[in-house]
C-alpha cells in the first residue's frame, strides 16, 4: 500500500480495462474518496470523460489531510467506476494510507 505524507498533492493513475484485463478508453469514468476508519467521504462522486485508457487522478493536498490528528495514519480507498463499449461496466478500488505529521499547518 502507497504511503504519501500529510496534505501533500498526490497523483494516481487510473487505467481503464475491459473484462480481460486489454486497456480501453471509457465512455465516462466516476470516482469518490473516502477515509476507511470514519467512511467519511472526502470526494463524493465525480464523473470524468477521459480521452485514453490512463488517466491522471490528481488528489489535492486539503484532500489528503488528516481527519483525527490522534491518529498516527489514515487510510483512505478510492473507488472507480467505468463505462465502456456501449453499456460494459468495470469497478476497482485503491487503498493508500496519509501519513500524519504534527506539525503540519
Amino acid at each position: 500500500m502507497d504511503v504519501i505524507t500529510e496534505k501533500t498533492t498526490s497523483t494516481i493513475t487510473i487505467t481503464c480495462t475491459d473484462e480481460n484485463g486489454t486497456a480501453t478508453t471509457p465512455i465516462s469514468l466516476t470516482y469518490s474518496i473516502h477515509d476507511v476508519k470514519s467512511g467519511t467521504a472526502i470526494i463524493e462522486t465525480e464523473t470524468i470523460t477521459p480521452t485514453s485508457p490512463n488517466h491522471d487522478l490528481i488528489i489535492s493536498s486539503e484532500n489528503n489531510r488528516i481527519l483525527d490528528s490522534n491518529n498516527k495514519e489514515e487510510t483512505r480507498v478510492i473507488t472507480t467506476s467505468w463505462l465502456y463499449d456501449g453499456d460494459k461496466k468495470e469497478n476497482a478500488e485503491y487503498y493508500y494510507k496519509i501519513e500524519n505529521l504534527k506539525h503540519i499547518t
